[in-house]
């Protein structure tokens, strides 16, 4: 140690705070330390805010990013104009050749038949799920409409019912607690 460090340590070597101004000292220092915390709640609620309004938006945005991927999809199934898997009439005979499908494959609106016959079916995905991919006949106009039946998911049941033009195809898209539904036909 230099001989400057010496006289100062020999200089306060002997001081100290009397036992009321340490507790002046530490008494400001509890007060201030309160205060900052107190000033900063503004800054802490507006941070809190700004991360919630996010992550809703975040899930707003993821939902309606699904239902876009979802109805891209759709067209894009049903504008290829594939042929069927198994041709048929019959939701029994079809159920028992899609045998992957861990689902029931039937219409979810059985008034439908009053206005659609079926013709058959081929398997498809719906994001990545397992679906079926049914071909109806309008019984009057002849136009063939693919009904596309998948397990609902969580996410899929964010995409509200509604009937949509996506591709030059008009696409209704619903969910049932157990199943989701898109039916695709020409605009």
């Amino acid at each position: 140690m230099n001989t400057h460090e010496e006289h100062i340590r020999e200089h306060y070597a002997g001081k100290s705070l009397s036992d009321q101004r340490v507790a002046e000292v530490l008494s400001e220092g509890e007060r201030l330390h309160g205060r900052g915390v107190r000033r900063y709640m503004p800054i802490f609620a507006m941070a809190a805010v700004l991360v919630l309004a996010f992550l809703l938006h975040d899930r707003y945005l993821g939902s309606r990013a699904l239902k876009d991927r979802v109805l891209a999809e759709i067209a894009m199934n049903h504008n290829k104009r594939l042929g069927v898997e198994v041709a048929t009439g019959r939701f029994d005979f079809l159920q028992s050749k899609l045998d992957r499908l861990d689902f029931p494959i039937s219409l979810p609106d059985p008034s439908l038949l009053d206005t659609h016959t079926l013709v058959g079916g081929r398997y498809c995905s719906i994001q990545g799920e397992l679906a079926a991919q049914l071909k109806l006949r309008n019984v009057h106009s002849g136009e063939i409409r693919t009904l596309y039946i998948t397990p609902s998911t969580e996410f899929l049941r964010t995409i509200e019912p509604q009937t949509f033009i996506h591709e030059g195809v008009q696409i209704h898209l619903w969910s049932s607690p157990a199943r989701f539904f898109g039916l695709a036909g020409r605009n």
